[in-house]
């Protein structure tokens, strides 16, 4: 195979394929240990396809982290990826605005 042929594979590659299994997005330490939901951000968000977002947001409410699955009610994971920055300044205008309302019960 030439070099031309390699760089147009690389340049037209297909799209990865998006599972719909959790654990092969599931973010790890650098041990390979699996980060607990209640330690994510935005970054472990966005390790996730956008086809699993609903049941990311899902999952993130039954483990009492409403903040996160509000960020992922305005924003895609893909949307995260791409505008980290913004997703960061995101999440940290919910957790105040949540912090400052009362409590709902």
């Amino acid at each position: 195979m030439d070099l031309e042929n390699t760089e147009r594979m690389e340049a037209f590659a297909p799209p990865p394929t998006e599972g719909n299994d959790p654990e092969e997005f599931w973010p790890v330490d650098r041990y390979g240990l699996k980060v607990p939901m209640n330690e994510w951000g935005v970054s472990e968000l966005a390790a996730f396809p956008d086809s699993m977002s609903e049941w990311l947001r899902l999952e993130l409410r039954k483990n009492n982290l409403p903040a996160a699955a509000q960020l992922l009610e305005e924003m895609e994971p893909s949307q995260i990826a791409q505008n980290t920055r913004v997703a960061n300044a995101r999440l940290g205008e919910i957790l105040q605005t949540t912090a400052k309302s009362p409590a709902q019960g």
